[in-house]
């Protein structure tokens, strides 16, 4: 019963915190488009040009949830990964970067997978 409580409320902390960070992440994500192939899919440069910018234009609103959801910052940092992903496209022939159809609909969903993964630890 209190793993069924808990796993409630980390839903809810989950929800809530997309909800207050698809905002700030959706034009740090979709400046990513503007990006050459290799800032993308290099995991390295995708981090450092794309996740890390995003986590820190949320880092201010992020307030309360920081304390209900252990490991915000590699959650984040996975959300962010997962959603490249799931919506961004790299076209070799073009050397362009694009988001899928419906990106920036799909955005908080995607977000919200990628919350919610297990955080793979080395």
């Amino acid at each position: 019963m209190f793993k069924r409580l808990a796993e409630t409320a980390n839903s809810a902390a989950y929800q809530s915190l997309v909800n207050e960070i698809t905002p700030r992440v959706k034009p740090v994500f979709e400046k990513a488009c503007e990006l050459a192939p290799e800032f993308i899919t290099d995991d390295t440069k995708y981090r450092s040009h794309v996740a890390e910018p995003a986590w820190l234009a949320v880092t201010g609103i992020t307030g309360g949830v920081v304390s209900m959801i252990p490991n915000l910052h590699e959650r984040f940092i996975a959300a962010l990964i997962h959603a490249r992903s799931t919506l961004l496209v790299v076209d070799s022939t073009t050397k362009k970067v694009s988001l899928v159809e419906g990106a920036r609909d799909r955005l908080p969903h995607v977000l919200l997978e990628g919350l919610r993964k297990p955080i793979v630890t080395g």
